[in-house]
């Protein structure tokens, strides 16, 4: 029972956290250095009241789109919200209550599952042939790809809310603080075979997603407004820089280049070796989510509202268009589009040239969190506790 009444506690902080950074996303922007927003090549520039399309505007584009309904190739039933990564041919997904499972992705067969006895909310991660996982019994835990094995476990010092990130033999995590007085939060690098402690970095920056690393160092958010690069393997803090509010999502790496949103809407592109600013814009909108990068562009949703490509190069915006729906989990997408869905079961594509929605697939059930696109296929989860897979080939795909 304490369990889950912390638990409860950490959940109700977070909708907290989120709601005050939105309600203080007026008072924040007058102190923001960025410069004014960016409305060029959008639909109805300036007038913020027709940022929205009418009924019958929707109506008439429908009539252009592709439609293509859905069947399912496969399903399972899992308990509770569902995380999932496809790697060579196997799906892992872990579950709210705390199963993991490796799943065929073809067929649905549970190939192993394993109770980590503890709430999970972020996916696993694989690396050579090793899955990990952190849950908020404040333990990460290594298991054989292959079988399930339990190879090795960490105990942390918090919950461990969001996937880790390996990279060349290093294992990154953040535990967050599951006590509402000890605001102390602590970002863990492990050797990724061995488990062994490497190095520490606290901080009382509190930090719901995992960091981005590169060749040289480890970049992180959190619920200040500063980003922060760490060397990659001592831990030894190398830049900080202050940007106009809090950094919730992870950054995005593309070569020299770090790009991060803040909650205000905010985006800027920092050089990872100094910090120094190579441009910035603003959305002016709340702004929750990670910047997408495709080849040389970026992609920015905002909570529900509008979705904007820019330029990488130099932060121009090339369309921002009405956000149809909320931006589904790519991990490969075919050439020239990516996905929205809307919970009542219905998917859009959207051509990443123009903006425009392209085509729609209709799924027999609800959807209850973000489908997972990878691969030619697509899982969903619904609200009736079951995960399906539907295949992407042919016309529908694109």
């Amino acid at each position: 029972m304490v369990k889950w009444l912390k638990r409860l506690v950490v959940v109700f902080f977070a909708c907290m956290a989120f709601l005050f950074a939105f309600l203080t996303v007026s008072a924040s922007r007058e102190n923001a250095s960025l410069p004014a927003p960016d409305d060029s090549n959008t639909d109805h520039p300036g007038n913020p009241a027709r940022d929205y399309r009418t009924p019958g505007e929707i109506a008439k584009d429908i009539l252009k789109y592709r439609v293509h309904r859905l069947k399912p190739s496969w399903e399972l039933k899992i308990a509770g919200q569902a995380y999932m990564l496809e790697e060579s041919g196997s799906l892992y997904v872990s579950s709210l209550p705390g199963m993991i499972y490796c799943l065929d992705a073809s067929t649905g067969a549970v190939r192993w599952s394993y109770d980590l006895g503890g709430m999970v909310s972020s996916r696993p991660a694989v690396s050579g042939g090793t899955v990990y996982v952190g849950s908020a019994d404040h333990v990460l835990y290594a298991l054989d790809a292959q079988t399930g094995t339990l190879l090795w476990y960490f105990k942390a010092q918090g919950e461990i809310l969001a996937s880790p990130v390996i990279s060349d033999g290093f294992l990154y995590f953040f535990a967050d603080n599951d006590s509402v007085l000890d605001l102390v939060n602590r970002l863990y690098a492990l050797d990724a075979r061995t488990g062994k402690q490497l190095w520490t970095y606290d901080t009382k920056s509190w930090t719901p997603s995992p960091p981005a690393v590169g060749p040289m160092a480890v970049f992180t958010g959190g619920s200040f407004p500063v980003v922060t690069a760490l060397e990659r393997t001592t831990g030894r803090v190398i830049w900080s820089r202050e940007v106009d509010s809090l950094v919730y999502s992870s950054p995005s790496l593309h070569g020299d280049e770090v790009v991060i949103t803040t909650v205000n809407g905010g985006l800027y592109s920092l050089d990872a070796a100094t910090g120094e600013v190579k441009w910035a814009r603003s959305i002016s909108e709340f702004t929750p989510f990670s910047p997408l990068v495709m080849g040389d562009r970026l992609y920015v949703s905002t909570y529900g509202r509008k979705l904007t490509a820019l330029s990488l190069a130099g932060g121009e915006t090339l369309w921002s268009k009405p956000l149809p729906g909320a931006l589904a989990d790519m991990a490969s997408v075919p050439p020239g589009l990516l996905y929205t869905y809307k919970a009542r079961g219905y998917l859009l594509q959207i051509d990443t040239s123009t903006g425009e929605p392209v085509g729609i697939l209709i799924t027999p059930f609800a959807i209850s969190s973000a489908p997972y696109v990878t691969g030619g296929r697509l899982f969903i989860m619904s609200p009736d506790d079951h995960l399906r897979a539907y295949s992407l080939d042919g016309p529908s795909g694109g």
